[in-house]
């Protein structure tokens, strides 16, 4: 679970928010009266109880769906089935294939700019973003829950290139702690990880052919991130991360666009309380 936080016996620290047993047991009410209506209803009716709002005046659904889930792995309650799909997806006899506007796009770079970046607000523009995710991405359309952000890219003149997503940094990451000074520091983690980010998909179409296209959507991507994660969460972004596989990639695009290595990971995350 990303951006959980830390637990004692009787409290813990998740998505940034000091719980307690009593918050744990508001939690459970809510559940019971509102699990007809759904996780996002009961977020949002508990995020409203704890009068839990952005800077911005806008209740934290997210983040309160974030602190459920949580609980939910933890074993301390039970959520309604998930209305969207979570976990990778490569295919699915419901989804109709994605197709760009044209067969191929190359060229010069410059004759695609600027870029157009699309911000997914809609449940459509959602189930969109999954399906182009799940037909073109080898890890097919990611598990999204707390705080999160999904683009569609297009030339100046409207093709369709590709894809970004973003969420909440993960919880615990060896070399980056080290780096930042909060291992072992669960309340300095937990600031930290209220202004971290990672970048959990990225895509560029197979059609599309464009030297350096790589290396300007990951630069202005984090421009277009820096403006828009600020005004939908309410805090403004001091660190962005992201992992690639170098049995596979050599993370060439990062590095032209001035992202730094940092280290190595062990190749494992942890789902429902197991690592995998």
């Amino acid at each position: 679970m990303k951006g959980t936080g830390s637990e004692t016996a009787t409290r813990w620290v998740i998505r940034g928010r000091h719980l307690t047993p009593g918050d744990l047991a508001v939690a459970a009410q809510m559940v019971r009266a509102f699990f007809p209506h759904g996780r996002w209803r009961i977020a949002h009716e508990l995020a409203q109880h704890w009068q839990w709002r952005t800077d911005h005046g806008q209740f934290k659904t997210r983040a309160a769906l974030a602190i459920l889930v949580a609980w939910e792995q933890r074993g301390y309650l039970q959520l309604p089935p998930s209305l969207i799909p979570h976990g990778p997806r490569r295919s699915s006899d419901s989804l109709l294939p994605w197709r760009p506007a044209e067969p191929s796009v190359a060229g010069d770079l410059h004759d695609y700019r600027p870029l157009q970046w699309e911000l997914v607000r809609s449940a459509a523009q959602r189930r969109h973003w999954r399906m182009l995710l799940a037909q073109h991405h080898d890890r097919g359309a990611p598990g999204l829950v707390g705080a999160h952000l999904e683009y569609f890219i297009y030339s100046a003149r409207g093709d369709l290139l590709g894809a970004l997503g973003w969420q909440s940094a993960v919880e615990r990451l060896a070399c980056r702690d080290r780096l930042v000074g909060v291992s072992r520091q669960p309340a300095l983690r937990a600031q930290f990880l209220a202004h971290a980010v990672n970048q959990v998909r990225w895509l560029i179409l197979r059609t599309v052919r464009v030297p350096h296209l790589a290396s300007a959507m990951l630069s202005e991507g984090l421009r277009v991130l820096q403006r828009d994660w600020p005004q939908h969460y309410g805090v403004p972004l001091r660190w962005v991360e992201t992992f690639v596989d170098r049995t596979r990639f050599s993370g060439v695009s990062y590095r032209a666009a001035n992202w730094l290595p940092l280290g190595w990971t062990r190749g494992y995350a942890k789902a429902r309380g197991q690592f995998v």
